[in-house]
């Protein structure tokens, strides 16, 4: 295990106010985590004392490999330095002075020592074939780099030392491996530097690069196009400032016209909220009910109610799921039943003597729905 960090400063020691260079120049591309652990180490500096990057990822509740990538992404920016002791531990964080934005050669032994046992051979088989290439990435346009708000960071060539560094984080080992489990072959040199891309410069974690993947094997169009329609959604969700897999679910589901059909049906005419997403996302995908039967709900659930549409029609969506209803032929099968059960309830119940007093109130003299939905199952089993 990783001891205790001492954290060291290369410029002066008289202040620990943010620099304007950092504000201006490097904020803008830095993801959350990346801004979360910069200012923490210059606030630790302030006060003396040394930490760990387990303490760093309790505090913000990261993971130790997101603070781990946090830290080599400001190393290559240049504004701190990763000191290793022979044991290959990092023993200290040196913050540089800012305004020199002198980005300091990466050495290969800079990653591997963060990584406490070897990374499968997935991510070096995919970069090994990468670093074969003399230039990697073209850049997409020359002259200045424009802001993250214009453009998105855009792709550049790696050196060799680079991609070894790469080979060794066991957290991109782990994104390609997902990558080739979800499109089950191998990942293409392609895609390798589609992964390498959103990884590095759009600094996705490694949740959000899984449900990425997710989302382009269901969406894109060929299993050909999984390189641009990666690149596409993942450049579309940086702009959109999105960084969860929940918040990624949210905005496909914005966009998902079978959504904005059952909206229209419930009479729903505002923007699908992040509260309001789960349900969607539970009918179409956990319950996978067709538009028919979907629609069916959210009709009843107007005629029967005015406010809380969404959970009287999860209701009745649940109950059809949990009696397997996969045709509106089923759920004729289930009102039937329900009919006649009220029917015979009606039938057998007791006719109160002329001289005995109803005790009953107005809140319990209703029909109290109790058939054998077990026999339902079977009913509808029968039918088909």
């Amino acid at each position: 295990m990783m001891g205790r960090v001492q954290i060291a400063r290369t410029a002066g020691r008289g202040t620990t106010a943010v620099s304007n260079v950092f504000i201006d120049e490097y904020m803008a591309d830095a993801n959350d985590a990346q801004l979360k652990v910069y200012l923490y180490l210059l606030r630790k500096l302030s006060s003396g004392r040394p930490t760990t990057v387990m303490d760093i990822a309790d505090k913000f509740n990261h993971t130790e490999k997101d603070i781990h990538r946090a830290l080599i992404y400001w190393e290559k920016k240049g504004i701190l330095r990763l000191e290793y002791d022979t044991d290959g531990s990092l023993q200290e964080i040196a913050l540089e002075d800012v305004t020199a934005r002198k980005a300091r050669p990466v050495h290969s032994e800079v990653s591997s020592s963060l990584c406490s046992e070897a990374p499968s051979g997935v991510a070096e088989s995919a970069l090994s074939e990468l670093s074969e290439s003399s230039s990697l990435f073209s850049s997409l346009s020359s002259g200045e780099e424009s802001s993250s708000q214009a453009a998105p960071p855009q792709k550049r060539s790696y050196s060799a030392a680079e991609l070894n560094q790469f080979i060794q984080d066991p957290s991109l080992s782990e994104v390609f491996g997902l990558a080739e489990m979800y499109f089950k072959r191998p990942v293409s040199s392609s895609e390798q530097r589609s992964v390498l891309y959103i990884y590095d410069s759009l600094h996705f974690s490694t949740d959000l690069m899984d449900y990425l993947f997710q989302y382009t094997v269901k969406n894109a169009k060929s299993r050909s196009s999984y390189a641009s329609y990666l690149e596409k959604v993942a450049i579309e969700w940086n702009k959109a400032q999105i960084r969860t897999p929940e918040a990624a679910k949210t905005e496909g589901l914005k966009n998902d016209k079978r959504v904005l059909e059952l909206m229209r049906a419930l009479g729903m005419s505002n923007l699908l909220t992040p509260a309001e997403a789960p349900f969607f996302d539970r009918w179409l995908n956990s319950y996978a009910f067709s538009m028919e039967i979907l629609l069916e709900a959210c009709r009843r659930s107007v005629l029967r109610t005015q406010g809380k549409r969404l959970n009287y029609a999860e209701k009745i969506l649940f109950r059809w799921h949990e009696h397997k209803v996969t045709t509106m032929e089923d759920i004729r099968l289930l009102d039937e039943a329900h009919e006649k059960e009220l029917s015979k309830k009606r039938l057998t119940r007791p006719t109160p003597s002329s001289n005995v007093v109803d005790t009953r109130n107005r809140f319990n003299r209703y029909e109290q729905h109790n058939y054998d939905f077990e026999e339902l199952k079977q009913k509808i089993v029968s039918n088909k």
